[in-house]
C-alpha cells in the first residue's frame, strides 16, 4: 500500500515547475518595467538610498535562477535575500505597499523551490518497501 507521506514524482515535478514558471514570470515582469525604464534615462534607475534593496532583489533573482539546478541552495538563496530585501524596504521612506507585494511574490517561488527539495529528499529517504510511484 502507499504511504501517503511519501511523495510521488508527480507532486515533486508540479512543485518544481509551478516554482520555476513563476520566478521566471516574476522575474520577467520586473524587468519589462526595469530595463525600459533604464534605457530610456540612460543611468540606473535606482535612488543611491535604494541600491541595497535593488542587490537584495536581483540576488533573489539570482537564486531562483541557481533553484533551476539546485532547489536547496537557489531556493534558499533567494528567500534570504528577498526576506533582506523587505527587511530594507520597510526601513526606507515612503509607502511599503510595492515592498510588501515584490516580498510576497518573490517568496513564493522560493519556498517552492525549497518544499519541492525537502519533498524530494524525503522521497529518497524513504524507508525501504515505501512505494516511490
Amino acid at each position: 500500500m502507499d504511504n501517503p507521506a511519501v511523495p510521488t514524482a508527480r507532486e515533486g515535478r508540479v512543485l518544481r515547475w509551478t516554482a520555476r514558471i513563476l520566478g521566471l514570470l516574476f522575474i520577467s515582469i520586473f524587468l519589462a518595467f526595469f530595463i525600459p525604464d533604464w534605457l530610456t534615462k540612460g543611468r540606473f534607475p535606482v535612488d543611491p538610498d535604494r541600491i541595497p534593496m535593488t542587490i537584495a532583489l536581483f540576488v533573489s533573482f539570482l537564486g531562483l535562477l541557481i533553484a533551476w539546478k539546485w532547489e536547496g541552495i537557489g531556493g534558499l538563496l533567494a528567500l534570504l535575500s528577498i526576506l533582506a530585501f523587505g527587511a530594507l524596504g520597510l526601513q526606507t521612506p515612503g509607502r511599503p505597499g510595492g515592498t510588501i507585494l515584490l516580498c510576497v511574490m518573490y517568496l513564493l517561488p522560493a519556498v517552492l523551490f525549497i518544499l519541492v527539495w525537502r519533498r524530494m529528499k524525503t522521497r529518497h529517504r524513504a524507508p525501504p518497501g515505501t512505494a516511490h510511484s
